[in-house]
C-alpha cells in the first residue's frame, strides 16, 4: 500500500496543530507558505504546510480561492511531484471542482451578454461579457450560444460563439453533446468543432459516431478531424460510449455534478432538474443509451443500459430512505420514478437482465444487483430459470445479493422443479433468520485486510460487508447509495488521502449517521490527525475480532430501523417462499432448525415457517412448535403451529412423546374455540396410546366446561365453544 503520510510527516502535522500555528493561519496563507517552501527547495517543510492545509478541513469555496491564486504552472509542478505532495495537490484540484455556486438561469441577461460575447465591438467588450457569462451563468449560457451556431447568415457569430463556448470549457461539454443531435447540420458541425476545441474525453464518443455515421459529408469530416484529434487511432463509437457510462455508473466522472440534464426539443436545448445526488447516473443512461442507439444488437449496450437504468431506481429509493422526511422536494418528486425505470429495464428482456446481474456482482454494484434479480424473478419461468446467471448469484459474497437471487428462482419457478433446490432451500433459510442489517465499508489497499473483514461476518448474521482497495472507488459508491453505516477507512490509501472520503461523508446530510473508523499503525497519532471528524480509530493491520469489536462499540445506540424494515421485509418473503415449496412437495427439512427459530416474529414470518414445517419438519421440530402453541402468539400462529404439529406425528406414525401430549394437552385450557380444535385435530391424528387418549378426552371436557358462552355479533342465538 502506498505511504500517503509517513511517521516524518505525522509528526509534523500534529507538531503543527499543537503549537496552534494552523489556527493563527487560514489554508489560503498556508497553502502559500507551502509554495513558497517548495521554490526554495525545502519539500519536508512544503509538505508539512500542505498537509496542514488538508487538516483544516478546507471547503470547497476555500479549495477553490487556492486553486484560482494559485499559478497554474505551479499547479502543473505540484502534480508533477512524487508521492505524497502530488496526492495532496489532486485533493485540493479535486475540492475546487466540487465548489457549487448558484448559477443564474436567466435567459434575458444570457441572451445579452451572448449578443455582447459574440458581437462587441472590441475585445474587451466581448472578453467582460464572456468572462460574466462564465461567472454568473455557466453550462446554462450554452443553449444561446448553440443557437448562433446555427445562424447561417452570421459567420463571424458562429466564429465568436465557437470562441466563447472554448473558454466556458468542460462545462459546455453534455449540453453541446445533446446538440450533436440536432437536426441542423450546421449546429452539429459547429458543435464538433466546439468539442474538439474544448478537448474533453467525454465528447470522444459522439465524434466517433458523427464521424461514421452523420448524414452530411462535411459533419463526417469536421468530427473525423476531432475525433482524431483525441484519439488517433480512432475507436468503435459503441464501445466509447459504453466507458464513459461505466465512468459515471461507477462513480469515476471526477464527482463534477449538475443539477440538471441537457435535452434537444424541437431544436432547442433544454435543463431538466434532477437532484445533484443521481446526476451521474443520468448521464449514464444517456450515454448507455447513446449505444444502444448506434449498435442495436450489442448486448452489452443494452446490459449497461439496464444497469443505469436500475441504478437510478435503487439510488431514489435509497436517497429517500436515508433522507425521511428531510428529504428534498426534488427527491420526493421522484418517488414514483423507480417504477417507470424498472418498466423499461423489464422491456429489455431477460437475457438483458441477465447480462446485467453479472456485470452489477463483477463490480461490486449489490443494489443494482438486487434490482436486476427482482426483475429476472418476474420474467424467468421453470423452462427458463435453470439457465439463469441468478443460480450464480446465490453464491455471491453480498448477502443481499444471494438472498434475492434466491427468491427470485422460488419466484420463477412456483416452488415446482427448483434447479439447486438445495442451495436455494439453505440460502432462503438463512434470509429467514434476518432481524437486521449492518452495512460496513472498508477502504484498504491489502486485500487481505478486506479478505479477513468479509470472513469476520461470513457467517453470522445482521452484516453486509462490503470493500474496495480505492478510496475513489468507495466514494462513487457512497454518492450514489449513502446506506453505509459504518466506513472503515485506512490512513494510507493507494490513490487519494482519507480526507477526501471522511470530507464527503461529513458533508452528505444523506450519511449524517454513518460512522467512521480509521485504521492506522499508530492510533495516537491518527487521533491528532483526524480528530473528531472520526467515531474511532483501532491499530492496524485489521483483525477480525478487532473489526467486530469496533463496529458493535460505534453503533451502540444507533437505531438501525431501516435496516430491520429490510430485514423483516426479507425474512417474510424467504419464510413464504419456503412455504410455498414445502407446498408443491419439496423437502425443506434442512432448513428446519432456522425455521423453528422463527416461530417467536412477527407472523408474517412464523406462519409461513409454521406451514413449512407442517410439510417437512420432524419430531425434532416438535419442542419448537409446541413452544409456539403455548407462548404469547396470535391464534392464526398457535394454530398452524399445532397443524404442523399434527402432520409431523401423523408422519411419524409412532406413538407421541407422553411430554408433547402432556404439553398440548394442558394447553387446552384457557385456549379459544379455533386453537382448541386446531390442537384436538394434531393430536387426533398422532397415534397416541389408550391412556393418553382418555386423557385427551378428559382435558377437552374440562375445557369445554370453562369455556365462557359466546354470542353472535350478528344477532344469533348464544352458543357454546367446542
Amino acid at each position: 500500500m502506498a505511504n500517503l503520510l509517513g511517521k516524518t510527516l505525522l509528526g509534523l502535522i500534529a507538531a503543527t496543530i499543537a503549537a496552534g500555528s494552523l489556527a493563527a493561519q487560514d489554508p489560503e496563507s498556508t497553502f502559500a507558505e507551502g509554495i513558497k517552501s517548495l521554490r526554495l527547495g525545502n519539500r519536508e517543510e512544503a509538505l508539512a504546510k500542505f498537509q496542514a492545509v488538508l487538516a483544516a478541513d478546507p471547503s470547497h469555496e476555500q479549495a477553490f480561492e487556492i486553486w484560482r491564486k494559485t499559478d497554474q504552472d505551479m499547479w502543473r509542478w505540484l502534480m508533477m511531484e512524487q508521492g505524497d505532495i502530488a496526492k495532496i495537490a489532486q485533493e485540493m484540484q479535486t475540492r475546487a471542482k466540487l465548489r457549487r455556486k448558484e448559477l443564474s438561469r436567466d435567459t434575458s441577461a444570457i441572451d445579452a451578454l451572448v449578443e455582447k460575447a459574440v458581437g462587441g465591438e472590441n475585445f474587451g467588450e466581448r472578453r467582460a461579457a464572456l468572462n460574466q457569462l462564465m461567472a454568473d451563468h455557466g453550462e446554462f449560457a450554452v443553449p444561446a450560444l448553440v443557437k448562433k451556431l446555427g445562424n447561417a447568415d452570421d459567420s463571424n457569430g458562429q466564429n465568436q460563439a465557437l470562441l466563447a463556448l472554448h473558454s466556458l470549457g468542460s462545462v459546455a461539454t453534455l449540453p453541446l453533446l445533446e446538440a450533436m443531435r440536432s437536426e441542423n447540420a450546421l449546429v452539429r458541425r459547429n458543435a464538433a468543432a466546439a468539442l474538439s476545441h474544448i478537448a474533453d474525453e467525454r465528447a470522444l464518443p459522439a465524434l466517433l459516431d458523427a464521424a461514421a455515421n452523420d448524414a452530411s459529408e462535411t459533419v463526417r469530416y469536421v468530427a473525423d478531424r476531432a475525433g482524431k484529434r483525441m484519439s488517433p487511432n480512432g475507436g468503435n463509437p459503441a464501445e466509447a460510449y459504453v466507458a464513459q457510462a461505466e465512468r459515471y455508473l461507477l462513480g469515476r466522472d471526477g464527482g463534477v455534478v449538475s443539477d440538471v440534464v441537457w435535452n434537444l426539443k424541437d431544436g432547442a436545448l433544454e435543463p431538466a432538474d434532477v437532484p445533484s445526488s443521481i446526476f451521474h447516473l443520468r448521464v449514464a443512461q444517456k450515454f448507455a443509451h447513446a449505444a444502444f442507439r448506434v449498435d442495436p444488437a450489442s448486448g452489452v449496450a443494452k446490459a449497461t443500459y439496464a444497469r443505469a437504468l436500475l441504478a437510478e431506481a435503487a439510488a431514489i429509493d435509497a436517497a429517500l430512505v436515508a433522507s425521511g422526511d428531510a428529504a428534498a422536494d426534488s427527491l420526493k418528486a421522484l418517488a414514483g420514478r423507480p417504477a417507470d425505470l424498472r418498466v423499461k429495464a423489464v422491456a429489455l428482456g431477460p437475457t438483458v437482465l441477465r447480462a446485467a446481474l453479472t456485470d452489477s456482482r463483477v463490480k461490486n454494484m449489490a443494489p443494482v444487483a438486487v434490482e436486476c434479480a427482482h426483475l429476472l424473478g418476474t420474467v424467468e419461468d421453470k423452462n427458463t430459470v435453470a439457465n439463469s446467471t441468478l443460480l450464480a448469484g446465490m453464491e455471491d459474497d453480498d448477502k443481499r445479493v444471494a438472498y434475492a437471487c434466491a427468491l427470485a428462482v422460488s419466484k420463477a419457478t412456483g416452488g415446482v422443479n427448483v434447479p439447486q433446490a438445495d442451495k436455494v432451500v439453505a440460502v432462503l433459510g438463512a434470509a429467514a433468520t434476518e432481524e437486521s442489517l449492518r452495512t460496513i465499508l472498508v477502504i484498504d489497499g491489502s486485500e487481505g485486510v478486506r479478505r479477513t473483514a468479509r470472513e469476520a461476518f461470513s457467517k453470522g448474521r445482521g452484516t453486509v460487508v462490503e470493500a474496495t482497495a480505492r478510496g475513489s472507488d468507495a466514494v462513487g459508491a457512497l454518492v450514489t447509495f449513502p446506506t453505509v453505516d459504518v466506513v472503515v477507512i485506512n490512513q494510507d490509501l493507494p490513490d487519494v488521502v482519507p480526507e477526501h472520503v471522511i470530507g464527503l461523508i461529513r458533508k452528505d446530510p444523506r450519511m449524517a449517521n454513518t460512522k467512521i473508523v480509521v485504521t492506522a499503525t499508530d492510533p495516537e497519532k491518527a487521533k491528532e490527525r483526524f480528530g473528531d471528524r472520526v467515531n474511532g480509530v483501532v491499530k492496524g493491520p485489521l483483525s477480525g475480532a478487532d473489526l467486530n469489536a469496533k463496529v458493535s462499540e460505534v453503533l451502540e445506540g444507533v437505531d438501525l430501523g431501516a435496516k430491520r424494515k429490510w430485514a423483516d421485509m426479507v425474512a417474510t418473503e424467504a419464510s413464504s417462499a419456503l412455504a410455498a415449496m414445502a407446498s408443491q412437495g419439496l423437502n425443506v427439512g434442512a432448513v428446519a432448525k432456522e425455521l423453528g427459530a422463527q416461530l417467536n416474529r412477527a407472523d408474517a414470518v412464523s406462519i409461513p415457517a409454521a406451514k413449512a414445517l407442517a410439510q417437512s419438519g420432524t419430531s425434532g421440530d416438535l419442542a419448537a412448535l409446541v413452544a409456539a402453541i403455548t407462548g404469547s402468539g396470535s391464534a392464526a400462529l398457535k394454530g398452524e403451529a399445532a397443524n404442523a404439529v399434527g402432520a409431523i406425528l401423523q408422519r411419524a406414525g409412532s406413538p407421541a412423546a407422553s411430554s408433547i401430549v402432556d404439553s398440548l394437552t394442558a394447553a387446552l385450557a384457557g385456549a379459544d374455540g379455533s386453537v382448541r380444535q386446531a390442537i384436538v385435530s394434531a393430536l387426533g391424528r398422532a397415534n397416541l396410546a389408550s391412556g393418553d387418549q382418555l386423557k385427551l378426552l378428559d382435558a377437552i371436557e374440562k375445557a369445554m366446561s370453562a369455556a365462557p358462552a359466546k354470542t353472535e355479533e350478528a344477532g344469533g342465538e348464544g352458543k357454546t365453544d367446542g
